[in-house]
């Protein structure tokens, strides 16, 4: 549910899509991806766990098929994408994106500072890697 309790989104996992509800009348405002999986932006692998940004202003979903999480408007336009190899949750705060990865055995989560220039990705093991 987004922190302004108008919207709220569900994810389709093997229906590769988002669904966004107005919360006060349950009618669909829209739909975000399609029922074929896909790897544009804006379109989705078997989206998994999304959240909201600080402010409720755009999600971060878990797509999971395309080793990414998505940040998206609500309305579905595609900011930018973050590598992450099978992203299986996602939460956030002003500064930190938390990823925790799924698939076999128990993967480390992957940590990426969301503001100012020069960001840093904490991934696999804890190693830097400057973030372009």
């Amino acid at each position: 549910v987004s922190p302004d309790e108008k919207f709220m989104v569900v994810s389709d996992y093997n229906g590769h899509a988002l669904t966004v509800y107005d919360v006060a009348s349950g009618r669909v405002e829209r739909t975000i991806g399609g029922s074929d999986a896909g790897s544009g932006g804006g379109r989705f692998t078997n989206p998994h766990k999304l959240c909201f940004t600080p402010g409720g202003g755009n999600l971060l979903v878990c797509d999971y098929g395309n080793n990414r999480v998505q940040e998206l408007t609500l309305a579905g336009g595609h900011i930018r994408n973050i590598a992450v190899e099978m992203p299986w949750s996602v939460c956030c705060n002003r500064e930190v994106i938390v990823v925790g990865c799924g698939g076999t055995g128990a993967r480390p989560a992957v940590a990426e500072r969301i503001v100012g220039a020069g960001d840093v990705r904490f991934g696999i093991g804890g190693a830097a890697v400057a973030i372009p």
